[in-house]
């Protein structure tokens, strides 16, 4: 799994590199092309980088327990190798879902309707609230929304 993040990560710097060619830069449809390549495997290298510096975290923890004689600090240093290898497990199951294959639906767009129908007001107010949940849950990830009001 990890050869794979690795390779990952290495075209993602390859991918940074090009793009701040005055070349690319000047060229739209490829530095668009480009960008958009390197922006899916952006969350795979930051997670990927978490997962290192936990890594890291507990090495030097184990190194500083290893000579520290506080009690005090050697509980806060076992704290901190707990605590990032629970963030290594989760790090972990994230890679392995990131590096599932895409889904070429996924860039797609999509239209969504909600009608309040048969119930009256309730329907209708149901009908809102469910349509604020969906603009707020759009706006969380990032998604532009655009409303269409009518029966066209």
């Amino acid at each position: 799994m990890f050869e794979k993040v690795e390779q990952i990560e290495k075209k993602y710097s390859e991918l940074g590199e090009t793009i701040s060619r005055p070349e690319v830069i000047q060229d739209y449809e490829i530095f668009r092309d480009l960008s958009k390549q390197r922006k899916t495997m952006e969350e795979t290298v930051n997670i990927y980088y978490q997962y290192k510096d936990a890594v890291n975290a507990i090495k030097e923890a184990r190194e500083m327990l290893h000579s520290e004689k506080d009690s005090s600090m050697r509980e806060f240093l076992n704290n901190e190798i707990s605590d990032n290898e629970s963030k290594i497990e989760e790090y972990e199951h994230k890679l392995k879902v990131l590096l599932l294959p895409r889904d070429p639906m996924d860039d797609k767009d999509i239209m969504l309707e909600i009608r309040g129908s048969a119930g009256g007001d309730e329907a209708n107010i149901f009908a809102g609230d469910l349509m604020r949940m969906y603009l707020r849950y759009a706006q969380n990830k990032g998604w532009q929304t655009k409303i269409r009001l009518g029966n066209n």
